[in-house]
């Protein structure tokens, strides 16, 4: 006596998680061309912004790691902060390395892509 209703419940919950699934996938859908319409198209980077915020990012100070000690990196990051310098003007500040050695071991836009196979990002 229970079977066929209990059988018509499950049932109405498989198509009403269906039916719900599909109202939020054509509402995602609304979204991201809402978003693109009217937000993304037409965005162009500012690179001058963007450089400055790459400038007085902290987080690249990690390169440094495998070539001056973890101390020395860990002081530099506060040095930077605190004097509202670059983490390159903090490193020479504190005489831990030169201009060129940074210049090569800090690179932000290696460091924003995937390594490739030989463990290198270029």
């Amino acid at each position: 006596m229970w079977k066929r209703p209990i059988r018509r419940l499950r049932w109405f919950a498989g198509q009403l998680s269906t039916e719900r699934i599909q109202a939020c996938d054509e509402l995602l859908a609304d979204c991201c061309r809402s978003f693109n319409q009217h937000c993304a198209k037409g965005i162009e980077p500012n690179a001058k912004r963007i450089q400055e915020h790459l400038d007085h990012s902290l987080m690249p100070v990690t390169a440094l790691n495998p070539h001056i000690d973890y101390e020395k990196t860990a002081r530099i990051s506060p040095t930077a902060y605190l004097g509202d310098i670059s983490l390159r003007d903090a490193a020479l500040k504190l005489a831990f390395l030169t201009a060129d050695p940074f210049d090569n071991w800090v690179r932000p836009e290696d460091m924003s892509q995937p390594p490739n196979e030989s463990g290198s990002s270029h």
